[in-house]
C-alpha cells in the first residue's frame, strides 16, 4: 500500500449527516402528523413496526412518515401505515394480536421508546406478544473484528445510521417494565413464543439482541 493510501471504511463519507438528517426527520414528522395521521388499515391484526424496506405480507407494515406519502416524492419500499412513533399512535385500544419490530428502536431516544412501549401496551390485546430485535451492545462487542476495529464497531452501534440509543438486556427489560410489561424473555434468532412473529432477517442475526414481552 502506498504512503497515505487506506481502505478503511471509517474514512468514507457514508456516515449520517446529522443536521440534514434531523431536519428532514422533524419536517417529515410534523407534516405527517398534520396531514397523514390515519388509523391502521383493516388488513391484519399483526403489526410490523418500522418496516423500512422489508414488507411482510401477513402484517400491517408501519413506518415513519419520511415524506413518502407525498405524491411528488419518489417512493422507496412498500408500507401500509405511516406514524410518528414518538407520539400517540392513531390506533384503538386492545387492537393488535402481536407486534414485531426489527432494528427500529435504536433510532429513538429512550424517553420516546418508553412512550412507544406504553402505546404498544395500550393497543395490544391481553396475552399478545411483542417481539423486538435491536443491535445489542454485548452482541456487537462479541463479534470478530475482521476488516474493522472495536472502536469502529462501537461508533456504528452508538452514533452512525441515525442511532440515538444503545440497548442491552437489562435496559430493555427496565424500559419495558416501566411501560407496563411484566412477562419478558431474552430469546434468540428464530426462537420465540409466537411463531407468527418470528420474521427475523438473517442479515441482521449477528450482533442483534432479541427480546419478547407479553401483555
Amino acid at each position: 500500500m502506498e504512503k497515505g493510501e487506506n481502505n478503511t471504511e471509517i474514512y468514507k463519507r457514508f456516515h449520517t449527516n446529522y443536521w440534514w438528517y434531523n431536519f428532514k426527520y422533524e419536517m417529515a414528522g410534523l407534516l405527517g402528523r398534520t396531514f397523514c395521521n390515519r388509523k391502521p388499515p383493516r388488513k391484519s391484526y399483526l403489526l410490523h413496526l418500522g418496516c423500512g424496506d422489508v414488507y411482510l405480507d401477513n402484517f400491517v407494515n408501519a413506518d415513519y412518515y419520511y415524506l413518502r406519502w407525498l405524491p411528488f416524492v419518489k417512493q422507496t419500499g412498500k408500507y401500509d401505515w405511516l406514524q410518528d412513533f414518538r407520539y400517540k399512535l392513531n390506533c384503538p385500544d386492545d387492537y393488535w394480536d402481536g407486534v414485531f419490530s426489527e432494528h427500529t428502536l435504536e433510532h429513538l431516544h429512550y424517553s420516546d421508546c418508553l412512550k412507544l412501549f406504553k402505546e404498544l401496551y395500550r393497543t395490544m390485546k391481553t396475552g399478545s406478544w411483542l417481539r423486538i430485535c435491536v443491535p445489542g451492545l454485548e452482541e456487537v462487542l462479541s463479534l470478530p473484528c475482521h476488516n474493522t476495529t472495536m472502536a469502529e464497531q462501537i461508533y456504528h452501534l452508538t452514533q452512525n445510521h441515525g442511532h440515538v440509543s444503545v440497548w442491552d438486556t437489562d435496559l430493555m427489560f427496565k424500559v419495558l417494565r416501566d411501560a407496563g410489561f411484566y412477562t419478558m424473555y431474552k430469546v434468540s434468532y428464530l426462537q420465540g413464543k409466537d411463531e407468527r412473529l418470528i420474521c427475523d432477517s438473517e442479515s441482521r442475526s449477528a450482533g442483534s439482541l432479541y427480546v419478547e414481552a407479553q401483555k
